[in-house]
């Protein structure tokens, strides 16, 4: 980006408003097809979840989302991982940045144009405010610093510098880049490995930003650089940054997250999906369609925005799908051993049925009793293994699903 503006600059031929222009008919087209995808899906799968994906979706539209996920939930909060537009979050610093960053630029150009080493110097200490922005925030409001712009910014601007010093490392040996190139790679790799998701941002978020930041700058052309799968991958890139997160959540919300062949079913489908938004949105000439554009997003942020003020219940019944879960539930093996499911916990099947079977007193032994609900029944094991080698104890469960131990306490099992 900062290669676009300050190259335009050297023409003579910036125009802001042409550089906004292309920033909307670049973002926005493929972003709505996503949401668009997506509202279909959770209406037809997910009913309940259709009010907060539109809520989503009404700040991802309007490029807030970091701002709007900042003031309710946390990246790393449990919850978050079943919000379907999680992920946009960057979309929305991303675009922040590209108002102010081309204005700033603006207000530097004459620098730029007669003292190109004090622009840089400049270029340099705003980026280091940023990055100072980010250890500040982190000490006190780690969320801050992860989500607004500002303390980020400096990652972006690196990129930037990454340009502007291309000139003076384009006279390096091509052995020398290629050791730094390798190196750079092996570094930005084993920072996925090594360090915690939960780390970033922070000093350590200098390792591969600055590696990043080199890479670029290097311009080393690998021979995979020029394959024709590699080529399309990374047209297709950011199509399958909008995918694949959507179809990350739909598994967690179908619970089979954990299966290695709904994972790879999801990756595939993300590919899929990234395929034919790249070829039937992205790659659609919209230069002279902005407007229609803007107009596709202000629709879409009506009928969000609109979906939001109205109650949830208007849209899906809560009790339906309460029941519609909670008839399907199936437990494990493991659970069945634990609480001795229908054995001595009563759950599902005839209660009087299992009453008969049920633990007796023993004359002569000390009658140990668990009595209470599934929370008692939770630890029927641990306590039968506790008593399992003391031969003058006898363990009694009497253990039911949602009833309190006290007589004529309400259950489905009363009287």
């Amino acid at each position: 980006m900062t290669k676009i503006i300050l190259s335009s600059f050297d023409k003579g031929s910036f125009n802001i408003w042409d550089f906004y222009r292309r920033r909307v008919i670049r973002i926005i087209p493929a972003l709505l097809g996503v949401v668009v995808a997506f509202s279909v899906i959770i209406f037809l799968f997910l009913q309940p979840q259709i009010v907060n994906f539109f809520r989503s979706a009404f700040s991802s539209v309007l490029f807030f989302s970091n701002i709007y996920y900042y003031l309710n939930n946390g990246y790393f909060d449990a919850s978050s991982q079943y919000n379907f537009l999680l992920h946009s979050w960057s979309l929305s610093v991303e675009w922040q940045f590209y108002l102010i960053y081309p204005l700033i630029l603006l207000l530097l150009k004459k620098l730029y144009t007669t003292k190109k080493n004090i622009f840089i110097a400049v270029f340099l200490a705003l980026a280091f405010i940023s990055f100072g922005a980010m250890l500040i925030h982190r000490s006190y409001d780690p969320d801050f610093s992860f989500y607004i712009f500002y303390p980020r910014a400096w990652e972006m601007m690196l990129g930037g510098l990454a340009f502007l010093l291309e000139d003076k490392i384009q006279h390096i040996s091509k052995k020398v880049k290629l050791v730094l190139a390798l190196t750079s790679l092996s570094a930005i790799l084993s920072f996925i490995f090594l360090f915690h998701a939960s780390s970033w941002p922070s000093l350590y978020t200098t390792i591969p930003v600055f590696f990043t930041a080199l890479l670029i700058s290097l311009n080393y052309e690998f021979i995979a650089y020029k394959n024709k799968i590699v080529t399309y991958l990374g047209n297709i890139s950011y199509s399958l940054y909008l995918y694949h997160w959507p179809m990350y959540v739909l598994i967690l919300f179908f619970e089979v997250d954990t299966s290695l062949k709904y994972r790879v079913l999801a990756i595939f489908v993300s590919f899929i999906l990234a395929i034919l938004s790249y070829e039937g949105i992205e790659k659609r000439n919209y230069s002279d369609k902005a407007k229609s554009v803007l107009a596709a997003s202000l629709i879409i942020f009506i009928f969000s925005f609109s979906i939001t003020k109205v109650d949830a219940e208007n849209y899906t019944d809560e009790n339906k799908n309460l029941i519609n879960t909670t008839s399907s539930y199936k437990y494990s093996k493991k659970a069945e051993d634990q609480y001795k499911l229908d054995i001595k916990h009563v759950s599902h099947k005839d209660y009087k049925t299992i009453i008969q079977n049920l633990d007796i007193p023993v004359s002569g032994k000390r009658n140990v009793v668990l009595l209470g609900d599934s929370h008692a029944g939770m630890f029927s094991e641990t306590v039968n293994d506790i008593f399992a080698d003391k031969k003058d104890y006898n363990l009694i469960q009497i253990t039911a699903d949602a009833t309190y131990p006290m007589e004529n306490s309400k259950s489905a099992y009363s009287n």
